[in-house]
C-alpha cells in the first residue's frame, strides 16, 4: 500500500498564511512550476516491485509493509531559479561548481528519505526478520535505479531536492514582512551544498546573503530519527545484539563527519524497520523541525551580523571566543524564532476569528486550535533536544575513534563550534519559566546513546574500525 505522507507539520503554517502574508508566502505554490519529479511513478512502482521480489526470493510470501512517501523529496529543482537577482544566482552557481554533488549520491539519498516502510503488527522474531529483509531489499532496489535517476540531476543546472527550499520557506513565511525588510532578510536565499564538515553555514555579502545546507543533512537526520524510534519501540523485544546493530548503523554517519574519505550514501541512512503506525509521521515531523531550527540558527548569524563582526577581529584567540559566543547567540535566536512562531499562530487565530465577529468558530473550536499549537510547539522543542543529542553522540564517538584509531586520520566535526552538550545546556536556560522540553523519547535517547558510547568504548580497535571499512 502506498500513501502520501500527511504533512501535518505544515498544516498550521498554511493555515496561518490565510491571515498573514509576506513576500515568501506566494512561493509555497509558485515554486511548483520550477520543480520536476526526481522519479516518475512507473519507475517508483518498479522499485517497489523489485523490493517485493527480492523479499519473496529470500523468505517467501507473507505480510507486506505500508509504504509512505515524504513528498518534498519527490520534487527537485535548480536552486538558481529561486534566486531573486543575478548576484544570488552567480553565487549559487559558483558554490555548486566548487565542489559538485555526485548525482548518484543525491539520487539515492533523496529516494531513501522519501520512501518509508511501516509495520502495524509485529509479534515474533520472524516478523522482525521479514521487516529487516524489506529494508535491505529496498536499499538494493534503489541502488539498481540510482544511475538512471541521476541522469536528470547532472550539471550545468544541477537539480537538487526541494526539501531545503521548503524548510527555508517554512521559516521565512513565519516572519512579518516589515521585519524581513528591516533585517535585510528579503535579500536571503538558500542552497544545498556538499559540505560534510558543517550541517549548514551562512554566507554574508555586501548586497545579498545565502544559507547553505548540507545536501545530506535531511536524509541523515531522518535516518537518525528512524533509528531512534526503531530502538525505542522495539526495546521490549530487542535481542542481545541491540548495541552491535546500533553501532554498525551509527559508525558510518560518524565517519561521514569525521573522516576525510567519502562515505557511501546507502550507509548514511541506516535501515531500521518502524513497528508503530505513527512512527513514519513522527520521524518526518521531527526531521522537519530539526531542519527548521538549523535554518533559523543560520538566519540568526545573518541578522546579528556575525560575519562582518568576526572579520573585524584580528586576534585569533579573541576570534575563537567570539565564534563560540556567536553560536550560542544564534541558537538563542533560533529558539526565539520558534517562540515567535507560536505567538504569531495564537495571535492569527484569535484576531482572525475576532475580525469575523466571532461567528465563524465556537470558543471550543478556537481553544482546540490553540491547544494544538501549544502541542506542536512542545513537539518541536523535543525535536531540537534530539538534534543536540545526535550532535553530541556523533562528537563523542568521533573523539573516541580519533583517540583509538589514529589522530591524524580524523578531523574535528565540531570545528570552532561549542560542545553540543554545552549548547543544549545554554538553550535549557531559556526554558527557566516553563521547564526544559522532555518526553519519553528524549529520556530514552539520552540513556540509549550513553549506553552506545559505553559499548563502543568496550570494543577492540578492530571492532571499532570494522563498520568504517565495510561498504
Amino acid at each position: 500500500m502506498i500513501c502520501a505522507e500527511n504533512r501535518s507539520h505544515f498544516r498550521w503554517k498554511l493555515s496561518l498564511h490565510a491571515h498573514f502574508e509576506n513576500r515568501f508566502s506566494s512561493f509555497l505554490t509558485a515554486d511548483n512550476d520550477l520543480c520536476t519529479p526526481v522519479i516518475l511513478m512507473p519507475m517508483l512502482e518498479e522499485v517497489l516491485r523489485r523490493m517485493d521480489v527480492l523479499v519473496e526470493s529470500m523468505l517467501g510470501t507473507g505480510e507486506r509493509p505500508q509504504v509512505t512517501l515524504d513528498l518534498e523529496h519527490l520534487q527537485v529543482a535548480d536552486y538558481g531559479a529561486f534566486a531573486s537577482d543575478d548576484a544570488q544566482r552567480a553565487t549559487i552557481a559558483r558554490l555548486h561548481a566548487t565542489d559538485p554533488v555526485r548525482p548518484d549520491h543525491l539520487a539515492y539519498l533523496a529516494l531513501r528519505s522519501m520512501i518509508g516502510l511501516n509495520w502495524t503488527k509485529v509479534e515474533s522474531e520472524s516478523d522482525i526478520e521479514r521487516a529487516a529483509a524489506f529494508e535491505k531489499a529496498l536499499e538494493l532496489a534503489l541502488l539498481s535505479v540510482c544511475e538512471q535517476v541521476s541522469e536528470g540531476l547532472v550539471a550545468p543546472n544541477s537539480r537538487l531536492p526541494y526539501w531545503g527550499r521548503l524548510a527555508f520557506l517554512r521559516v521565512m513565511t513565519a516572519i512579518p514582512e516589515e521585519n524581513l525588510q528591516v533585517s535585510g532578510l528579503d535579500r536571503v536565499a538558500c542552497v544545498l551544498l556538499k559540505d560534510p564538515v558543517f550541517n549548514a553555514r551562512s554566507y554574508q555579502y555586501d548586497d545579498h546573503a545565502l544559507i547553505g545546507l548540507n545536501f545530506a543533512l535531511e536524509p541523515i537526520l531522518k535516518g537518525l530519527n528512524r533509528m531512534l524510534l526503531h530502538f525505542f519501540h522495539s526495546h521490549a523485544i530487542s535481542g542481545p545484539k541491540r548495541m552491535h546493530r546500533a553501532w554498525n548503523s551509527l559508525a558510518p554517519v560518524v565517519g561521514y563527519f569525521w573522516l576525510p574519505t567519502p562515505t557511501s550514501p546507502n550507509r548514511l541512512t541506516p535501515s531500521h524497520p518502524l513497528f508503530d503506525p505513527t512512527c513514519a509521521q513522527m520521524a518526518h515531523s521531527l526531521t522537519a523541525s530539526q531542519v527548521d531550527f538549523i535554518v533559523r540558527h543560520e538566519i540568526g548569524h545573518l541578522v546579528l551580523d556575525h560575519g562582518r563582526r568576526l572579520r573585524a577581529v584580528t586576534d585569533p584567540s579573541e576570534a575563537q571566543t567570539l565564534r563560540q559566543e556567536f553560536e550560542f547567540s544564534a541558537d538563542a535566536f533560533a529558539h526565539g524564532g520558534h517562540r515567535s512562531a507560536l505567538y504569531s499562530r495564537f495571535r492569527s487565530e484569535l484576531q482572525w476569528n475576532a475580525s469575523q465577529g466571532g461567528v465563524t468558530e465556537t470558543a471550543e473550536s478556537v481553544n482546540a486550535k490553540l491547544l494544538e499549537a501549544l502541542q506542536d510547539y512542545q513537539r518541536e522543542s523535543t525535536a531540537v533536544r534530539l538534534l543536540f543529542a545526535y550532535m553530541d553522540v556523533i562528537e563523542r564517538l568521533g573523539e573516541l575513534l580519533k583517540r583509538r584509531l589514529g589522530y591524524n586520520l580524523f578531523r574535528s566535526a565540531s570545528g570552532t563550534h561549542p560542545n553540543p552538550r554545552e549548547r543544549r545546556s545554554r538553550l535549557d536556560a531559556f526554558y527557566a519559566s516553563e521547564g526544559p522540553a522532555t518526553s519519553h523519547v528524549i529520556r530514552y535517547a539520552d540513556s540509549f546513546f550513553s549506553e552506545l558510547v559505553a559499548y563502543a568504548e568496550s570494543l577492540s580497535d578492530d571492532e571499532l574500525a570494522a563498520p568504517l571499512r565495510e561498504h
